[in-house]
């Protein structure tokens, strides 16, 4: 039987898996902090961007 590496619950049993699933905690896959580590490379930079020209415009009122 081949393992699935997604499964966020690899390695539990099944009490463990219940107990945090009704827990509410939520398990980050590869594939989700990659796409944070992303959206953070993006949205910085554009902060950065958009303080400066607002902050150079307010020399324009």
């Amino acid at each position: 039987m081949a393992r699935n590496t997604d499964d966020p619950y690899a390695g539990q049993d099944a009490v463990d898996r219940e107990a945090s699933t009704l827990a509410g905690e939520e398990h980050v896959t590869s594939a989700q902090g990659r796409l944070v580590v992303l959206w953070a490379v993006v949205l910085i930079p554009l902060a950065y961007g958009v303080f400066n020209t607002i902050e150079k415009s307010l020399a324009l009122f």
